[in-house]
């Protein structure tokens, strides 16, 4: 195993990034380090710091195997290694630095971010080391779709690396994405209005024609009052002109009384004779003497 430095091509899981992301990703993607040493001063220490960098490179090859998993468990024992003796045996916090590529390759992005953050902010590491951390950091936080803090991390890794091409180019993905990212966000606020005022306007023209069917079942009751008094005035107005009609006599159109016909003038006439030839009876017969009785014979 070489000391040259490790690089993950992480074509298969970047495909769900953007394409010229995958093709920077492709270039540095998670980048592991190599082991080196620091020189450990005593017996002890080098006797720990053989056994990390051991641990490192089994990682590493496994690591280039695609067997992440098990990276993992190794690059674990060479950080607990070193911690034991309180010191960091392995050059440039390799095994910090590719613990996060293995988890980062198991899709644990969060975990992923913490270890490179610890490796981006150790100022006893080289700026290129650091860069590259940073880089990394922001590839895992893009996957995470936290695109702001995504691109802070890319600026960190040109701020300590300028030449950092990759870093470069993801910033200015991460800045389109979030460009994007606002546009929707503006444009679902714009529907949302739209809608809102949809929603306002119906449940005014409902209102409205509640209020428009109101009036008009209470203009239809008015009506119906009006229409019932009507008749009952109505009423009232034939019943009194019945009741003058009685026993008054049949007048013309305007106002003279009727002619009678021939006819009734003659029946008219015949019931007055028939009355003088009562009323002449009755007095007749009141004047008529009482029999005179025969004289009796003196004897």
């Amino acid at each position: 195993m070489t000391n040259q430095t490790r690089h993950s091509t992480r074509r298969a899981r970047l495909v769900n990034m953007a394409a010229v992301l995958l093709l920077l990703a492709s270039s540095m993607g998670t980048q592991a380090q190599s082991a080196t040493s620091v020189g450990p001063d005593s017996r002890a220490e080098r006797r720990a710091e053989r056994e990390a960098r051991e641990m490192v490179w089994e990682g590493n090859r496994l690591f280039d195997e695609g067997e992440y998993a098990e990276a993992e468990i190794f690059y674990r024992k060479a950080r607990e290694g070193s911690a034991a003796v309180g010191a960091d045996f392995v050059g440039e916090n390799a095994d910090r630095f590719n613990l996060g590529a293995a988890v980062y390759e198991q899709d644990r992005y969060e975990e992923a971010v913490q270890q490179w953050s610890r490796v981006a902010g150790n100022e006893n590491l080289s700026k290129e080391t650091r860069s590259r951390a940073a880089y990394n950091q922001g590839n895992a936080l893009y996957q995470q779709e936290q695109y702001e803090p995504a691109l802070d991390a890319f600026k960190q890794s040109l701020r300590l690396d300028p030449g950092n091409a990759d870093a470069r180019h993801n910033l200015a993905m991460t800045r389109r994405k979030i460009q994007e990212q606002q546009e929707q966000e503006q444009q679902n606020q714009d529907q949302n209005q739209d809608q809102q005022d949809q929603e306002q306007n119906q449940d005014q023209q409902n209102e409205d024609g509640e209020q428009d069917q109101e009036n008009q079942e209470q203009n239809q009751d008015q009506q119906g009052e009006g229409e019932q008094d009507d008749q009952q005035d109505q009423s009232q107005q034939d019943g009194q002109q019945d009741q003058q009609g009685e026993g008054q006599e049949e007048q013309r159109p305007d106002g003279q009384p009727r002619s009678l016909s021939p006819e009734e003038l003659e029946r008219i006439l015949d019931a007055l004779e028939q009355d003088e030839r009562d009323v002449q009876q009755k007095i007749n017969a009141q004047k008529k003497p009482a029999a005179a009785g025969k004289a009796e014979k003196d004897w």
